[in-house]
């Protein structure tokens, strides 16, 4: 095509100065059947971990950590990060900037100080039940197995001032399998904490811990810290549990529940107003989805979480489609809402790949979005340093209306692509459709190609090189390394 001829010409003469190049990795290659069947599976999973020095890649075949060290893919060889457990994912950065590393076996917390090459075990902290680290108040809580709630400053363990002695049913907070320790949540002024499927409030400052009444237990309770939690324009606070949303007045001395949505997807906010794809079922929690207890009326359909119950959205035509008519069951709706980057607003897709938009005043039909013009398959990537639409079609860029232009691209796309952003290369990399070449982009216009030397086919971009300009790829030789290829060292 004139247009690629044109383009790679331009490419050409703007990347005389820094070529990048893949070359294998030392150790990289497979080492086990299943490696030589699917060698993604060496460079399988990959975890930065701010300010520590190394790579962390768990190939899926293998049980020990894996890093990069110069041109060689070797073991991590450190007592933490390790593999138990996936304990390596399991870490919490502070304020001051140093991690906190949450160890499996043994409970072991692990510190990793500002500017250090390692991490420590932290003296004494060692065999609690639960920990975790609360980043509104900088804090670390331990579990330990007599129920003492223990929190951890300056390397040192002492009683939680929340309630100076307990955190079991001393003060009638039973401690149980389902239990989420707790989390300062400053819009509520106090604590949130989760057991047996009962959530309890403790104020900030005196009082004990109260428990809530939710009307029917919450499921999956030790999802609690991670929950988000969102705020409307009229000051209620939106408590976004797995399959519940429970919309709660903080304007008392304890949260106070309204009322409460079983939901199929979570709740997205624009305008200061949130909406949410709802459960119509009445049946609780654990009959629907452990039970299986099936029925149409599960049916998910679009609301606004208004003042004192679920409204209808202004201006909106969605609703999924019958389940009887489409063989459908509870999860299975494709119905979803996609928050628009940068922006207060929302796109609104139904079953039938009908898209909206939603800004927090009314539901807006947006034909220029159909699946004819930009495919069916849609979300939103970045490319370059633009906020794109990708789809099996390709990238399309949309201006402030939303009116979207197709974006070149250096081969034809196949299947939905996978832009990766690389910050030590400053631009999002992408490989074309069987293993056809690796492309790096800037401006999601512009591609510069990447040389290959590892006589292999490129299959993904992994993550990049802490402290070093470089990123890990996947080959179907093994692991590599792309980086400047007059850098090669």
């Amino acid at each position: 095509m004139r247009w690629l001829a044109l383009l790679l010409a331009l490419v050409a003469g703007q990347v005389r100065g820094e070529a990048l190049c893949v070359v294998p990795l030392a150790g990289g290659g497979p080492i086990t059947e299943l490696e030589r069947e699917d060698p993604r599976r060496i460079a399988w999973d990959a975890t930065v971990i701010p300010g520590y020095p190394w790579l962390i890649v768990k190939p899926q075949s293998r049980y020990p950590l894996y890093t990069v060290r110069g041109l060689r893919f070797e073991e991590l060889g450190a007592d933490y990060p390790a593999t138990d457990l996936s304990q390596y994912k399991f870490f919490a950065q502070r304020r001051d900037g140093s991690v906190i590393g949450f160890g499996a076996n043994p409970r072991q917390l692990w510190l990793l100080e500002p500017g250090a090459r390692e991490f420590r075990p932290v003296p004494g902290l060692r065999d609690y039940m639960l920990s975790r680290y609360d980043p509104e108040q900088d804090r670390i809580y331990q579990l330990l197995r007599d129920g003492r709630l223990y929190e951890v400053a300056n390397g040192r363990q002492r009683l939680s001032e929340l309630n100076g002695l307990s955190y079991s049913n001393r003060d009638g907070l039973d401690l149980g399998g389902d239990t989420a320790l707790p989390r300062y949540v400053p819009v509520l002024g106090g604590y949130l904490a989760a057991s047996d499927g009962q959530i309890w409030f403790h104020p900030e400052r005196g009082g004990m811990w109260e428990p809530l009444d939710f009307g029917e237990p919450v499921a999956l309770g030790w999802r609690l810290p991670e929950a988000p939690v969102l705020v409307d324009s009229g000051g209620r606070v939106i408590l976004d549990m797995p399959m519940q949303v429970f919309v709660l007045d903080a304007s008392g001395a304890v949260p106070r529940l309204l009322y409460s949505v079983a939901t199929r997807r979570r709740p997205v906010m624009a305008g200061g107003r949130a909406i949410v794809w709802r459960v119509n079922g009445r049946s609780t929690w654990f009959e629907r989805v452990i039970l299986g207890n099936d029925s149409d009326e599960w049916l998910p359909d679009l609301v606004l979480l208004g003042p004192n119950g679920v409204e209808p959205v202004p201006g909106s035509p969605v609703r999924a489609r019958n389940a009887e008519q489409e063989g459908l069951r509870l999860g299975q709706s494709d119905a979803r809402n996609l928050p628009v980057p940068g922006r207060d607003q929302v796109i609104v897709e139904d079953d039938e790949r009908n898209r909206y938009l939603w800004d927090g005043t009314r539901m807006v039909a947006m034909p220029q979005l159909a699946p004819s013009r930009i495919g069916r398959y849609v979300r939103f990537a970045r490319l370059g340093d633009l906020d794109v639409f990708l789809s099996e079609q390709g990238f399309f860029s949309f201006d402030a209306d939303f009116a979207v232009e197709k974006l070149p691209m250096p081969f034809e796309p196949s299947g939905l692509l996978s832009p990766v952003h690389s910050e030590n290369f400053g631009g999002s990399f992408l490989v074309a459709p069987d293993g056809g070449g690796l492309w790096l982009t800037r401006d999601g216009r512009d591609y510069e190609p990447v040389e290959n030397r590892t006589n292999a086919k490129i299959l993904e971009v992994v993550a990049d090189i802490p402290e070093r300009r470089a990123t890990l790829v996947s080959t179907g030789g093994g692991a590599a390394l792309l980086l400047d290829c007059a850098q090669r060292r």
